[in-house]
């Protein structure tokens, strides 16, 4: 059993990071410590959202998690309903910032560029 089966660091500039549920193992980008695919709930087909499950280990946190369901632009419906999963991306530092959610759902043009 490798040791990040049994422990996560208590430092906040290491890549595997303690939470409620469970362990995760992100990555650095330059000065940004990057995790991805982060459940923050699970929802069952035609019920409220409730708590992620608990889990064991170490999760890897290096991909993004399912997209909800939408219709591409090709017209075509993909996606899953089990989506509730997020990116976290937070500075190599002491310092505590701020939080930002941006639902990938939402962004409706892929354009750098929006016109009011």
């Amino acid at each position: 059993m490798h040791f990040r089966d049994r422990v996560a660091s208590k430092y906040w500039y290491d890549t595997i990071q303690n939470t409620r549920y469970g362990c995760l193992e992100g990555y650095r980008s330059g000065k940004t410590l990057v995790f991805r695919g982060v459940p923050y709930g699970k929802a069952e087909r035609w019920s409220l959202p409730e708590y992620p499950d608990a889990w064991d280990g170490v999760r890897d946190a290096t991909l993004s998690g399912p997209m909800g369901i939408h219709v591409n632009r090709d017209g075509v419906l993909t996606g899953v309903e089990d989506c509730l999963n997020m990116d976290i991306y937070r500075p190599d530092t002491q310092q505590t910032g701020r939080i930002r959610w941006i639902s990938r759902s939402s962004l409706m043009q892929q354009t750098s560029s929006l016109s009011a």
